[in-house]
């Protein structure tokens, strides 16, 4: 379901006429990969991208930075980056 989700998400970035339609089923994907397994660091690093972003999802920096947050204790690199710039942009 993830690698779904993340492929979704990369064909988005390659397309203009589908886009919103593949991204808001990257998000559904996404969704259902963490309602089996909140455990995936990388489904967690592009939730909080999809909310940081408001792709596909209400734009929301806080629910980014809890995702961003579990990617993170999780041993993800980008989400450790994305928290040190929320955090020093003061949005957390």
């Amino acid at each position: 379901m993830c690698n779904t989700a993340y492929l979704l998400f990369k064909l988005a970035a390659s397309q203009d006429q589908d886009k919103f339609e593949c991204l808001f089923d990257c998000a559904h994907y996404v969704r259902m990969c963490l309602d089996h397994n909140s455990q995936i660091r990388d489904a967690h690093f592009l939730m909080g991208y999809l909310y940081e972003n408001g792709l596909a999802v209400d734009k929301n920096l806080h629910a980014s930075f809890d995702h961003y947050s579990k990617a993170s204790n999780l041993g993800h690199i980008k989400a450790t980056t994305k928290m040190a710039h929320f955090l020093y942009s003061g949005i957390r």
